[in-house]
């Protein structure tokens, strides 16, 4: 077991198993959980029986004490909690299903955004753009403990775990939308595959059954954060210092803030994950 309370910003604790101790005020600990069989469709290889675990992932949804609600409920925002196992499925590393965003109602909308931040563990967070014949543009953006990566609209998403333990990540996202998952279930996962390789880094092979190849660009969360301007404000605010005041020297290195500290503190920096046409996205959206 270990205390994740301090990384995450909220009283929580992961267990042996990777399932979370979750208090009462701070959410339902019953998470929504991935196996084997339900990510199937989403394989490499969807016939690998027996060579993995039982159960992949598990999904902790719209956490958060009363009066920490308060603050953010009202700007139409949730927040959840995401652990996935270490290991290999057939060789193929532990992985979520994947899935794109819909728009808000209107005309010419771009999808939600969201954001996610490591807690414990590393993440790949493999994004491709959600162009109708095939995405053009696809990262593989490597994120470790207090990191942030905001998935810009219009944008699929699956995230790997690379080990050597559990990743828990949290997330921010507009409260009320169904994801899409039927684009990735078609054709077996992401444009990209990431197997277990040696010493530890990981083997990326494309995927057969999209109709053209797509270049794979590799990213530290920083350098993905640079691409947007509301990655790099994130970005920002989870390493600002605590202000000193007056002529005192300037305090020493903090960690990063919390993912959820920074929702709850401001929930109004959030408001792109609601409002995406109404802030800049510079180049990166495709067109579905």
């Amino acid at each position: 077991m270990g205390d994740l309370t301090e990384a995450a910003g909220l009283p929580l604790t992961i267990q042996d198993s990777g399932r979370l101790s979750i208090p009462p005020a701070v959410g339902a600990a019953r998470p929504a959980v991935r196996t084997l069989e339900d990510m199937r469709p989403y394989l490499a290889d969807p016939n690998a029986d027996g060579r993995g675990p039982a159960e992949l992932y598990y999904m902790y949804r719209d956490l958060g004490p009363a009066a920490d609600r308060a603050a953010y409920a009202p700007f139409g925002l949730r927040f959840d909690i995401t652990v996935l196992v270490p290991g290999d499925v057939a060789g193929e590393l532990v992985k979520t299903a994947g899935h794109y965003h819909p728009a808000p109602e209107g005309p010419g909308e771009v999808s939600f955004p969201e954001v996610y931040g490591v807690i414990r563990g590393r993440a790949h967070y493999l994004l491709q753009d959600g162009r109708v014949d095939g995405p053009a543009q696809a990262f593989l953006v490597e994120a470790g403990e207090g990191e942030v990566v905001v998935v810009p609209p219009d944008f699929g998403h699956v995230t790997i775990n690379p080990g050597p333990g559990p990743l828990v990540m949290a997330n921010w996202v507009e409260a009320t939308f169904a994801s899409v998952y039927g684009p990735y279930a078609e054709r077996r996962g992401a444009c990209h595959y990431e197997f277990a390789g040696p010493g530890g880094r990981g083997r990326l092979e494309p995927n057969p059954r999209y109709p053209r190849l797509v270049p794979l660009r590799r990213l530290t969360a920083a350098e993905f954060a640079a691409l947007c301007p509301q990655g790099r404000a994130l970005w920002r605010a989870s390493r600002l210092p605590d202000p000193s005041s007056g002529d005192a020297p300037p305090p020493p290195p903090q960690p990063p803030r919390p993912l959820y500290r920074l929702g709850v503190e401001d929930p109004e920096r959030l408001a792109f994950l609601v409002r995406p046409a109404s802030y800049d996205w510079s180049g990166l959206i495709g067109r579905r």
